[in-house]
């Protein structure tokens, strides 16, 4: 017999003014679906055997994206686990905003709108959950990585399109930055959702250190530091970052053109020698 659980208030991360979701869909009752060692997924009663089978795939994938996050970040646990995964159909959310949401950095119960019963994309369904668990990793890391940060955004972003590396493109937020005067927005940690070219450019940057310089998750993760630029620093031994960023994707990007909003990762580019 499926148990039914029902959802709490749902999660508001923002400033004083700012709501991401107002509330959850018509329906708040799930379906208990089944469990992993550090999983366990609920479905939205109305979904019926389309939220079943989304959660059967959920569920034979979780694992093995669960370990690799894992290691990333040194192998940590964190509190409140098992992770409850809640699949349901949700409002619509502004433009840029991410179609999934937790209750907090550290919260594990996670939200993620299945968007289209009719044409399920289930590895984007596996994007928005994974990047909602490397919040949780980051919050339990307790570095500089906070979900309601930009630096903590671009982060789960970017490694959740390491795993799913087709579903980044739904989301993508790279264009913001490369079709505005490209300043330097890795100095400063803002809130997350207050400046989307800050938010590509920060997305953008570790795409470089990881795909560009080579560096690990792990490397990159472990050596978190107030700005990006100091990150860079602490893993280059350099203070020439945003400089040879900036100048790597004028060569393929040229400034003043006006670049498509799916663009994701463009790294590695080919350097001439």
């Amino acid at each position: 017999m499926l148990a039914s659980i029902r959802a709490m208030e749902p999660f508001r991360r923002a400033s004083s003014t700012t709501t991401l979701f107002k509330n959850l869909s018509s329906s708040d009752q799930y379906n208990y679906q089944g469990d992993t060692e550090h999983f366990k997924v609920y479905c939205e009663i109305p979904l019926g055997s389309v939220g079943a089978n989304i959660a059967k795939a959920f569920l034979e994938s979780c694992e093995m994206d669960y370990n690799k996050i894992a290691s990333f970040f040194g192998g940590i646990t964190p509190s409140n686990m098992p992770f409850r995964i809640f699949l349901g159909q949700f409002p619509q959310r502004p433009a840029g905003m991410m179609n999934v949401f937790h209750y907090s950095c550290e919260g594990t119960e996670i939200f993620v709108d299945i968007m289209d019963r009719a044409n399920t994309n289930l590895n984007l369904i596996r994007y928005l959950a994974i990047s909602q668990v490397v919040e949780v990793f980051s919050a339990a890391q307790f570095l500089k990585w906070g979900c309601y940060t930009i630096y903590g955004e671009a982060l789960s972003r970017d490694i959740a399109a390491e795993l799913y590396p087709n579903e980044s493109a739904h989301y993508a937020t790279s264009a913001y930055w490369l079709n505005s005067d490209r300043l330097n927005l890795i100095n400063s940690n803002k809130y997350a959702y207050d400046d989307f070219a800050a938010l590509g450019c920060s997305v953008l940057f570790l795409y470089y250190l990881r795909h560009q310089l080579n560096f690990s998750w792990g490397q990159i993760i472990a050596n978190a530091a107030d700005t990006l630029e100091e990150t860079y620093a602490k893993l280059t031994r350099s203070e020439d970052g945003f400089l040879k960023f900036k100048d790597l994707l004028l060569k393929y990007f040229p400034l003043g053109n006006q670049f498509s909003g799916s663009i994701g990762n463009p790294f590695p580019i080919q350097t001439v020698i």
